[in-house]
């Protein structure tokens, strides 16, 4: 009844207020048709038939709020919620009427009612030109010693996978419950380098406006050759806000014990805390950059460490339902005491630049598409311990 209530709410705001719609009349690069088409199609109650038409229609003009709105709408009411609230929030960062504003935080507001579950897969084959991540170096001098690795940098391709689900029920005064689970790794055609990392969080969420607040228990595994290689137990605690129409914070504080079966050198206690910050100056441009700190405190000081990390990106949306995101990573990471044989302290630095491309346009059963190139270096005061490596990722993403 809801549903019903709201779709006639819908229809008749963009009878009753048709400057908060799109009007192809207002730029020759709209597609106006395909406009045309959605539009009837929301109005008859066919919302799911309506998201191709309007889907073109803003590929063909990505800075039209107006526009980004409507697909929004229709989103919603095929229950496609990741992308309605994509589509809202993008109409939001640039020019609408009052009453649009009003329309789309009210449906902002509908979608953190009604959305319980929240689940994302995604397949992807990387080929990368370092899988192993090794350093290069043909022999490493130590004093007058002089040894020779006999393992070098080698190629390889991975089967790279993730699947999130995340429950978070009602309660009362703005109170969810969430419980998530994650699961992610690589799978190579070499068993040695197969990576596995399995993540519980169960807690609590208020929201107040457009800020949440929330906290809980986390407990993560890591596999390294099909070998358990470490387990963490801890605490975390999230604050999300909105500080404009255009601007995001979020921010994350982690605290615990992290214990290595096989390694007791590495158990360790861990605290990490990180901030990003979202900006979007037109429905076209997305730009974000993020600051993160952690410390790890193992039982040997050559496993001790501080790392101090800083992300940039920019994201674009062109003509034709193209979209481009460019990111930048930098990383400093600093061992309290000397590596064995080395007798040096490490002291790393990681550098990564990705592109990230996909067409909106373009879906198979509802996934996709993803390519992604990505190029990551580690400078490192022991040569040995630095490497770079190229991958490419050509991928499916699906969010229900």
């Amino acid at each position: 009844m809801l549903r019903l209530s709201l779709a006639a709410l819908l229809v008749c705001f963009q009878l009753l207020h048709p400057a908060a719609a799109a009007d192809p009349a207002r730029g020759a690069s709209v597609d106006a048709e395909a406009w045309a088409r959605g539009i009837a199609a929301v109005r008859a109650g066919a919302p799911e038939a309506a998201v191709p038409h309007l889907e073109r229609a803003v590929s063909s003009a990505p800075d039209h709020a107006g526009l980004r709105l409507d697909l929004g709408v229709a989103h919603f009411l095929a229950d496609n919620d990741r992308k309605a609230r994509f589509h809202i929030d993008a109409a939001l960062s640039g020019r609408l009427s009052d009453d649009a504003e009003r329309l789309a935080r009210r449906l902002l507001a509908r979608l953190d009612r009604r959305r319980v579950w929240r689940t994302r897969l995604r397949f992807a084959i990387v080929p990368q030109s370092n899988a192993a991540q090794r350093s290069d170096l043909r022999e490493i001098r130590i004093g007058t010693l002089v040894l020779t690795p006999n393992e070098a940098d080698e190629p390889g391709t991975a089967l790279s996978y993730g699947l999130s689900v995340t429950y978070t029920p009602r309660f009362e005064d703005g109170w969810r419950g969430r419980l998530r689970l994650g699961l992610s790794g690589e799978v190579y055609e070499n068993d040695d380098w197969n990576e596995t990392s399995a993540a519980l969080e169960a807690g609590l969420t208020r929201k107040r406006g457009d800020r949440r607040i929330g906290g809980g228990v986390l407990a993560r595994e890591h596999y390294l050759a099909g070998e358990r290689f470490s387990y963490d137990r801890g605490l975390y605690a999230t604050y999300r806000d909105r500080l404009s129409r255009r601007t995001r914070v979020a921010a994350r504080v982690e605290a615990g014990a992290r214990e290595a079966p096989d390694r007791p050198a590495r158990d360790a206690g861990f605290g990490s805390v990180s901030v990003t910050l979202r900006h979007a100056p037109s429905p076209r441009w997305l730009l974000s950059g993020g600051v993160s700190a952690s410390r790890i405190d193992a039982r040997s000081e050559a496993e001790s460490r501080r790392i101090a990390g800083l992300t940039l990106g920019v994201t674009r949306a062109f003509d034709g339902g193209w979209v481009a995101s460019l990111d930048a990573r930098l990383s400093r990471e600093r061992r309290d005491g000397p590596a064995p044989v080395f007798g040096e302290r490490r002291d790393e630095t990681t550098r990564a630049l990705g592109l990230r491309l996909l067409n909106r346009d373009l879906t198979w059963r509802g996934a996709t598409p993803v390519l992604k190139l990505e190029y990551e270096e580690r400078a490192a005061n022991i040569a040995y311990f630095g490497y770079d490596n190229t991958s490419v990722s050509v991928g499916l993403t699906r969010s229900f």
